[in-house]
């Protein structure tokens, strides 16, 4: 690819690819270092981003589960629910939230890895994705979590994919709550 001679240089997708094989970070892939007050920086920025999903789930499950009035909204989030169950309940929550016509959801790297695009102007939601493994000062395992950005389908240059139609028994619903 003439990188080493310095004839070409690699594409960022290339970039987000290679880094990717070698599991690490682009940062680290172009010898970038960063103090350790900014890796603190970061880390806090990381960490309220995190204190603000987790409050936008308070607030959305406060709302939705006491809106006795609003049969259609509750249904709305079932809805959602039963399409992105794989998420976990605080997850849909943020969908509901954030997006509540989401059809079809991926980080941008999937849109990007299948050579689609997030279109002009449109913003990214977020949802609350396991991260790696950690040992707790007491021995027990646990998760980080990270809040990730996601593009629906409709946000992207992919085309829709219209999914077969969702049929739902009283049963279905009432488990879901």
């Amino acid at each position: 690819a003439n990188y080493e001679s310095g004839r070409n240089e690699p594409s960022f997708d290339d970039l987000i690819r290679l880094a990717q094989i070698l599991d690490v970070t682009l940062d680290e892939l172009i010898g970038v270092e960063f103090t350790l007050e900014e890796k603190k920086e970061y880390a806090e920025k990381k960490k309220a981003e995190l204190n603000e999903l987790y409050k936008l789930i308070d607030v959305t499950a406060e709302k939705l589960f006491t809106m006795s009035d609003s049969p259609k909204e509750l249904m709305r989030f079932l809805s959602i629910y039963s399409q992105f169950s794989y998420l976990g309940i605080n997850n849909a929550l943020l969908i509901y939230a954030q997006y509540p016509t989401a059809k079809e959801i991926h980080p941008i790297n999937y849109w990007n890895e299948n050579n689609f695009r997030a279109k002009r102007g449109q913003k990214s939601f977020s949802i609350i994705e396991k991260g790696s493994e950690y040992t707790k000062k007491d021995g027990s395992k646990a998760y980080n979590r990270n809040a990730v950005k996601y593009f629906d389908v409709s946000q992207t240059t992919a085309p829709y994919r219209i999914p077969e139609p969702t049929h739902y028994y009283s049963h279905t619903l009432i488990k879901a709550l």
